[in-house]
């Protein structure tokens, strides 16, 4: 039935929650999370890449802290929020790019 969760997906934008494990490993592959910026061996854009997401994830933390949130969340549950937030940003851009090509009311390419 639609929106019923048979938790294998997470809502929402509904992604499939083993696509989202694969995306936090490929987050983690090429910004080597788990290792000091300064040994990762990353190139400088992936280096400015990885300083914004924690930069980011940062900001947020501090927001919480301010709010005086009671349900503290950790700087991982923030981390999977950016992720998702691309996952669902890269689908809208290719389902638009996909609507474009689609032919017009005539039977032309727009």
């Amino acid at each position: 039935m639609p929106g019923d969760n048979d938790g294998r997906t997470v809502d929402h934008p509904r992604f499939a929650v083993g696509e989202l494990d694969d995306l936090h490993d490929a987050t983690e592959s090429a910004y080597r999370l788990n290792v000091y910026i300064r040994d990762a061996g990353l190139n400088e854009a992936a280096r400015a890449r990885r300083r914004r997401l924690k930069s980011w994830i940062d900001e947020q933390m501090r927001a919480q802290a301010a709010a005086k949130v009671k349900d503290k969340r950790s700087a991982d549950d923030f981390r999977r929020d950016a992720e998702k937030q691309a996952a669902y940003t890269l689908l809208n851009r290719l389902v638009i790019l996909r609507l474009l090509e689609a032919p017009g009311p005539s039977g032309k390419r727009s």
